[in-house]
């Protein structure tokens, strides 16, 4: 509850909740309030800048991201943020998709419709005129 409230004040002031807010907007006391944030932010869920007023805001898009695929056993590499598997994790690579039986020949596909040779007068005994 306390993450809900601090997403949506967030969302509408672009700023982040005091601790009395908290605590008025969950029907707790400031201490309540505080150790809630204090969790969230050991889970990584906001970020809080201690000392500072209004110092509470939630991660971004991005950070959310990697946190759910850390969560999920994958492996973050920074700065350029690849992405793999832990080994002998669950995470599996996709199937190869089916071979096909039959590949058209590229040269009897002649025009914007795709008609064959046939179509265009290409090989055919012309008389000329």
């Amino acid at each position: 509850m306390a993450l809900a409230f601090i997403l949506d004040y967030y969302a509408r002031h672009r700023e982040g909740p005091s601790l009395n807010e908290i605590g008025n907007a969950l029907h707790c006391t400031r201490t309540r309030a505080q150790a809630a944030v204090r969790q969230l932010a050991k889970e990584g869920r906001i970020h809080r800048t201690a000392g500072k007023a209004r110092g509470i805001r939630p991660i971004s898009a991005r950070e959310e991201a990697i946190r759910l695929l850390l969560d999920d056993g994958w492996t973050v590499l920074d700065p350029v943020l690849d992405l793999a598997p832990l080994p002998g994790g669950t995470n599996t690579s996709l199937p190869l998709p089916p071979e096909l039986d039959h590949i058209p020949d590229v040269g009897t596909m002649i025009g914007d419709k795709g008609y064959g040779a046939e179509h265009h007068g290409v090989g055919r005994d012309r008389k000329r005129a």
